[in-house]
């Protein structure tokens, strides 16, 4: 399936619709699989593989369940360290990890203190000692920090948090407020893009589902992109926190949901939501949707943003898609995949594994 722009970007809060087209042009990406981490008894993997990212002439994958980082050389060694603990370069629970803009340092984030964010492992002695702080605070003493991202070029961030507000304290019954949060590079809160409430009582964990997806988001240069329900719809801010645009398909065709994803959604819609995530590529937006992970190859709609909103669509033929994987962009040129990513962290499956596909022809 193949879409286009059917109506002109009215600036300012407008509605951008998109609808089917046989005859829009299509890319092909040729990539192919440069590394497999997963498949050997000595390669270990926890229940969720949060990160991947490529530095340093290696990638690095941050196991949340493990509280670990493995760092898998070029000529497919690796090794794996502990973050966990209180000392320098530690922390507890990891969330996520971002690429500082050396495209050297890496940066852990916990929400245990809140906000904190731990630089390259602190002084570990088998990997280089980073120059930036190696406590980084964003203030977050209310507030608990789920997923952070960071665009180097805007140095900004954004994080997913949850602040709740009591409002019987006998029965313990209040509200919470699931937010989606801008933060300039010094970690100064300078937005709420997106609120989401909802009933608090003690032992009632109820949240969005944007909330624990980091790639319901894609962090650009001039602004976020977000999406914010199962609807084929993406909303654009600016980093004032201004809707300026909403990219919409009212004709989307859903598709229904595999065993795999039925188990990981917990039943509760028979259709998979129209996007599954949107990716931030130097110049264009990547839309990965329900149909893009079924078939022969991965593919994602892309949109060019510039008088008007311009889409096409990007097929990678070397890559298998899956719609119980995980997708992370390394770079334009690499794309890693956690197979099986869905059944792991719902316990269903143990087997999964990550592979990285390179771009052959940038």
């Amino acid at each position: 399936m193949i879409w286009t722009v059917i109506l002109t970007l009215v600036l300012g809060g407008g509605i951008v619709k998109t609808s089917f087209d046989p005859q829009l042009s299509t890319q092909e990406w040729d990539f192919a699989s440069v590394m497999v981490y997963g498949d050997d008894e000595d390669e270990v993997l926890g229940k969720n593989v949060a990160n991947v990212v490529a530095t340093n002439g290696s990638y690095y994958l941050l196991d949340t369940q493990l509280e670990a980082v493995t760092r898998i050389f070029l000529d497919g060694t690796h090794e794996t360290i502990s973050i966990s603990g209180e000392g320098p370069g530690e922390c507890t629970k990891p969330m996520n990890m971002i690429q500082w803009p050396d495209e050297f340092h890496l940066g852990i984030y916990s929400p245990y203190p809140p906000g904190k964010l731990v630089n390259n492992f602190g002084t570990c002695t088998k990997w280089p000692d980073c120059s930036c702080p190696q406590n980084f605070s964003f203030g977050l003493d209310n507030s608990l920090g789920r997923h952070i991202s960071y665009n180097s070029t805007a140095d900004m961030f954004v994080i997913n948090l949850l602040e709740v507000e009591i409002e019987n304290l006998e029965a313990e019954r209040g509200v919470s407020y699931y937010r989606m949060s801008l933060f300039d590079g010094g970690g100064k809160r300078i937005a709420d893009v997106y609120e989401e409430a909802m009933l608090y009582m003690p032992g009632l964990a109820r949240f969005p589902h944007w909330w624990i997806d980091i790639a319901q988001r894609a962090l650009a240069p001039s602004s976020l992109f977000f999406i914010p329900d199962d609807s084929y719809t993406i909303n654009q801010y600016s980093f004032s926190g201004d809707l300026l645009q909403v990219i919409v398909q009212d004709d989307y065709p859903r598709r229904e949901m595999i065993l795999a994803e039925e188990e990981y959604y917990l039943n509760l819609d028979t259709y998979a939501p129209d996007i599954y995530g949107l990716y931030w590529l130097d110049d264009r937006l990547l839309v990965l949707n329900s149909h893009g992970l079924v078939g022969e190859s991965l593919s994602f709609d892309s949109y060019s943003f510039g008088n008007e909103v311009k889409m096409s669509k990007v097929v990678l033929p070397g890559v298998r898609p899956s719609p119980t994987a995980r997708y992370f962009w390394l770079n334009k040129d690499c794309l890693a995949v956690v197979y099986g990513a869905m059944q792991a962290s719902v316990g269903t499956s143990e087997i999964h594994e990550v592979e990285v596909f390179q771009r052959s022809e940038p």
